[in-house]
């Protein structure tokens, strides 16, 4: 009997692959057990058009990242450090206050996307790089400007 796997199944295969397995194993065991459907002409044509559906909205979402990616080229974003009177830093810019930053420019903007192997303690110009998901690569330029305390 063909049936696909509806959960991953040890010895038979992976979830969302379709199999044939004897008809007392596929009645007795993955149907009662909801572990797989029969293939019908149905189903096939629901999994395809699934399957469509997902590949329409992952193209979508590509396109979404890479214009976003092209709007974060253009921009610069200027961000306060704290130094005291002979330099030295209080704090740092981390990725939390740029995805924050952006936030309020109206970029959303997780964390994770931006690749910071640490955070920024000196003023001036900042070149991040920030992957997004589907391996999009952008780039931020970031100014860190001096903000003197008076410590």
């Amino acid at each position: 009997m063909d049936v696909i796997l509806l959960q991953d199944v040890p010895q038979v295969g992976r979830k969302g692959e379709r199999r044939n397995v004897s008809d007392g194993y596929a009645r007795n065991f993955l149907l009662a057990r909801k572990l797989a459907m029969r293939v019908t002409s149905a189903v096939i044509a629901q999994r395809e058009a699934e399957e469509k559906s997902r590949q329409q909205a992952r193209i979508s979402e590509e396109k979404q990242f890479q214009d976003l990616a092209k709007q974060l080229e253009h921009l610069e974003l200027r961000l306060p450090l704290k130094l005291g009177k002979k330099g030295e830093a209080f704090g740092s810019i981390s990725a939390i206050k740029i995805s924050e930053a952006l936030a309020k420019r109206g970029i959303q903007i997780e964390k994770e996307y931006l690749r910071m192997p640490n955070p920024i303690k000196t003023t001036g110009r900042h070149r991040v790089e920030i992957t997004f998901p589907h391996q999009i690569p952008a780039h931020l330029e970031v100014f860190i400007e001096s903000e003197l305390t008076t410590l």
